[in-house]
């Protein structure tokens, strides 16, 4: 009996310890400027002043103005969102979108209402640099969206690949060396 309860009390503490080891992975989302990266580690500072440093996974997605880049290509003072899993008390980052600190000087004339047009649809696909969207039509508009554009859901500022396909969306235009480019993206997420 004796040897059936110790079985027993091996048995319980065993699968108590793999249930700690089970903990669901968390995800979250730090904002903020660029301090330093490089060598599997990133840092930033949040709109308070606060300092974040994460490891980033090998296989961390990594992007800067749209486009895939490496770790030690990002510089300090981008603007940085920074998507991170925890588990077990470490978080790592796993998905880094980052915009330039420089915005070239390139001639704009947004604000005049001549030049602007406002298309209202649902988001088809976002990402490097572009953003697609169907009306209700039917018709699918793609444009090509500056460095320094306005880009909201639900009000909230966020990079472009932040976007989901699905959503309600604003987009605002201006001609750009005779071309028309999104200068602003105002959407608005579904929640299921």
């Amino acid at each position: 009996m004796s040897s059936r309860l110790l079985k027993l009390t091996f048995l319980t503490m065993a699968l108590a310890s793999l249930s700690l080891l089970a903990r669901p992975v968390a995800a979250d989302t730090i904002r903020g400027k660029i301090d330093s990266a490089g060598a599997g580690k990133i840092s930033v500072i949040d709109s308070e002043s606060m300092r974040h440093t994460f490891q980033v996974a090998d296989s961390a997605k990594i992007t800067l103005d749209g486009k895939k880049v490496k770790l030690e290509d990002l510089t300090k003072g981008a603007s940085a969102e920074i998507v991170t899993k925890t588990k077990t008390d470490n978080a790592v980052a796993v998905m880094i979108a980052a915009e330039s600190v420089e915005q070239p000087a390139l001639p704009r004339t947004v604000g005049s209402a001549a030049a602007q047009g406002i298309f209202v649809g649902r988001i088809n696909e976002a990402g490097g640099g572009v953003v697609s969207l169907r009306d209700g039509q039917g018709v699918v508009r793609t444009f090509e969206v500056i460095r320094d554009a306005d880009i909201t859901m639900n009000g909230v500022p966020v990079v472009l690949e932040r976007l989901k396909p699905g959503s309600s969306a604003t987009v605002t235009t201006d001609s750009l060396f005779n071309q028309e480019v999104a200068v602003r993206i105002a959407a608005t997420a579904q929640f299921p």
